[in-house]
């Protein structure tokens, strides 16, 4: 049988691009070394966001997950939840299907979807629906740098082009990039004004700017002003976002990521 693996790329830095955005070095998201629990308590928690590169290089997902087969094979006939389409849009819709036709008809596109529609497994549990998958890594140390209250832990994996808008979450994320690159611009929560976040109280944490290259000046005239910083996550990435900032998330390839949000 034959095996379709998902292209492993060389690392790059915060800076350069590979047929992504580019960024400019006064904008990237400061990248170190994964360093000591100690550490990030006292260097990282008080100063926003930060990569800490090699923190997640030990983790079997790094290899494993990257071969298509061994999801269809092992746990293909899992259901879970695809989104097609933006959250914020009208026609989002979620549907249930197992696994092996979601990466068959999104990732493969060996077969029809909805027509223009990109199909997303977002912010889903998946492994309480997998257990055998937390073998493939391990929660990040640095969840346990605040008070020590960890939420679930979620899984995304997705087709080039899934877009998560401009939003905030309650928790400290610990995003660590599996599989594939992502790009990520992060606003602090003093430049929240800027992003115009939504009136209605379900949807207050996002921004009604759902496309980064599509905004109308007119409507949102404050936005080009509003301080980012940003960057290329690419696999052994873990990135810090501190509770409260605004990010925009946009898969560069297909990819699989994992959130740890935590207090």
């Amino acid at each position: 049988m034959s095996r379709r693996v998902i292209s492993a790329l060389p690392r790059v830095r915060a800076y350069t691009s590979l047929s992504g955005p580019s960024i400019s070095p006064a904008s990237a998201i400061k990248r170190i070394e994964a360093p000591s629990l100690a550490d990030f308590k006292k260097l990282i928690l008080p100063n926003g966001p930060v990569i800490l590169e090699g923190a997640t290089d030990h983790w079997p997902a790094r290899e494993k997950w990257t071969d298509l087969e061994f999801w269809k094979s092992k746990h293909g006939d899992v259901v879970v939840p695809i989104e097609t389409g933006i959250y914020t849009d009208a026609n989002f819709e979620q549907r249930h299907m197992r696994l092996k036709e979601f990466i068959e008809t999104y990732i493969e596109n060996k077969h029809e979807g909805p027509a223009g529609r990109i199909g997303y497994l977002a912010q889903c549990q998946l492994f309480e629906k997998i257990p055998s998958l937390q073998q493939d890594f391990q929660p990040p140390e640095y969840s346990r740098a605040g008070r020590n209250d960890i939420y679930p832990t979620n899984g995304w994996f997705g087709p080039k082009g899934t877009i998560s808008p401009i939003h905030r979450d309650p928790y400290c994320n610990l995003f660590a990039q599996v599989v594939g690159r992502k790009y990520l611009r992060i606003y602090p929560v003093s430049e929240q004004d800027k992003l115009y976040p939504y009136n209605n109280p379900f949807q207050k944490n996002t921004s009604r700017i759902t496309h980064l290259d599509n905004v109308d000046p007119l409507k949102y005239p404050k936005f080009q002003s509003a301080k980012y910083e940003e960057c290329i996550l690419t696999p052994g990435d873990l990135l810090y976002i501190p509770k409260g900032y605004w990010h925009y998330v946009e898969s560069l390839d297909t990819s699989i990521s994992i959130s740890f949000w935590w207090l």
